[in-house]
């Protein structure tokens, strides 16, 4: 894939700087990326791309597309003609949410991108969200990565069913109660990462393609001496279109993820690697 200029690491990156955590100034998204991996999301797209731009206007946005039978890479094909901080990323089929973030990541790391920002495309994560997490990430130097969270003071949920709520906090409650990284929103597929932290280790293949990579990518980080902060969102579900988690996934991914649970069980974490970041006490 060429990437368009635009879209690939400016020339001269400016150095980090460490401001004061109270001030709200604007952030533009310099050397960040922002990634979306699409399946029939069509309908999302027109509104959620100019959101991004938006709030990040000197960021590029990455689309990872799965081939979608609704259209979803040629109308991202269109859209990238007319905007130029715009790539996109066609694969033959449905190959998983865990290997469209590594696509991701192996491209931040090309491009020689500073932070890398992963979204759901269907709207449920508010790009106006995207200032606030980026400027904790930098105003953290310590940090390495930072989950928009549903589980921590100031976090929601918005139109999920009970159920899916149940389910959801049951698994996080596990996860903590197992993995011990110091944080509350293991699942979350918002986060903002330093590119740096996403080396060849962190890289690597994994039988874990679908959602069970988020997981994954969390002991892979803590592993790799990674630190984690959370801010709070608010994550509304889908307006439009249909969620893309057949249950033959769900129950894959409960499979990775007990897999991921028994295996940390034998080699337990030596330390926690969080910051204490807007969490509850």
């Amino acid at each position: 894939m060429n990437p368009r200029s635009q879209c690939a690491r400016h020339m001269s990156a400016p150095s980090i700087k460490i401001v004061n955590p109270l001030d709200e100034g604007p952030i533009s998204g310099e050397d960040t990326l922002v990634a979306l991996a699409t399946y029939n999301e069509r309908a999302n797209l027109p509104t959620l791309l100019p959101a991004i731009l938006y709030e990040l206007p000197n960021a590029g946005v990455l689309i990872i597309d799965d081939n979608s039978p609704d259209g979803t890479g040629a109308w991202a094909e269109e859209f990238k003609s007319r905007e130029p901080r715009v790539e996109v990323f066609h694969r033959k089929g449905k190959e998983g949410l865990g290997t469209a973030y590594l696509v991701a990541m192996a491209f931040a790391r090309e491009q020689q991108f500073t932070w890398l920002i992963t979204m759901d495309a269907d709207g449920s994560h508010s790009p106006s969200a995207l200032p606030k997490m980026l400027r904790r990430a930098v105003d953290a130097p310590a940090c390495d990565v930072v989950i928009g969270s549903r589980y921590i003071k100031g976090g929601a949920i918005q139109n999920w069913p009970l159920k899916r709520r149940m389910t959801s906090s049951l698994i996080n409650w596990v996860l903590r109660r197992s993995l011990k990284v110091g944080i509350r929103d293991y699942t979350s597929g918002f986060r903002c990462y330093r590119v740096s932290r996403l080396d060849r280790t962190i890289l690597r293949p994994s039988d874990s393609t679908g959602f069970g990579f988020l997981e994954e990518l969390i002991v892979r980080l803590r592993e790799s001496g990674a630190v984690f902060a959370e801010i709070p969102i608010t994550f509304v579900d889908r307006t439009l279109g249909s969620s893309k988690a057949t249950w033959r996934e769900c129950r894959t991914a409960a499979g990775e993820i007990l897999k991921l649970i028994r295996t940390q069980g034998r080699n337990p974490a030596s330390r926690q690697n969080s910051v204490d970041l807007e969490q509850d006490p």
